[in-house]
């Protein structure tokens, strides 16, 4: 009798150890999983101020606990700037000098305008003046915007055989409807012809 009642014991701890099945997940646990999503169909006239602005307006509610966008490519210039050691000797100035004057003079987001950059002058030794282009190679390029509102491969992000561009609000789900109440209010003030807007908010 004893040994009997050993053996059952030991099955019962042997099925209470089993793995759970493969796609067995708990109802909670799955729905803990899930994520708001808002797909954005209709193309903005400008696009890096649009979700800009969404973006920003979005986490300012604090009811997400972070976004991101993926969907066109979205680029923009910008200016790579090169200074030249041996320029910078010849005229008296060092790098460290270049840098902080380049700083001072023109606001991080303006040295994409490079009309402003390229007329600039710069202090050098002997209290002269020079431009830019006396210290620095200036060349033109392009990179993608931040956040990366572009995806690798395919080079667009479609969704129901549509192009758009999804905005991933991860941990929304605990404020859904705030959210879609918020988005639903919001959505055509980022657009100037609202009466095209075309989005819809999904979960998955």
């Amino acid at each position: 009798m004893k040994y009997i009642m050993i053996m059952l014991a030991s099955l019962f701890l042997i099925g209470a150890c089993s793995p759970r099945k493969t796609g067995q997940i708990p109802k909670e646990e799955e729905e803990s999983l899930k994520e708001m999503a808002l797909i954005v169909y209709t193309h903005p006239v400008n696009p890096k101020a649009t979700f800009d602005s969404l973006r920003l307006d979005i986490m300012q509610t604090t009811w997400v606990d972070s976004i991101d966008i993926i969907g066109r490519p979205l680029t923009e210039p910008k200016l790579l700037i090169e200074f030249d050691s041996l320029k910078g000797q010849r005229y008296g100035i060092h790098k460290t000098d270049f840098n902080k004057q380049l700083k001072e003079k023109l606001p991080l987001d303006d040295l994409k305008r490079a009309d402003r950059l390229l007329n600039s002058k710069f202090k050098v030794g002997g209290g002269r003046e020079v431009p830019l282009s006396a210290l620095a190679e200036v060349r033109s390029t392009w990179d993608f915007y931040l956040p990366h509102i572009y995806i690798p491969e395919p080079k667009t992000f479609t969704y129901d055989e549509k192009e758009a561009v999804k905005v991933i609000l991860y941990g929304g789900m605990k404020n859904e409807q705030k959210l879609r109440e918020f988005i639903n209010k919001r959505m055509p003030q980022y657009f100037y012809y609202p009466e095209f807007l075309d989005y819809e908010i999904i979960v998955e």
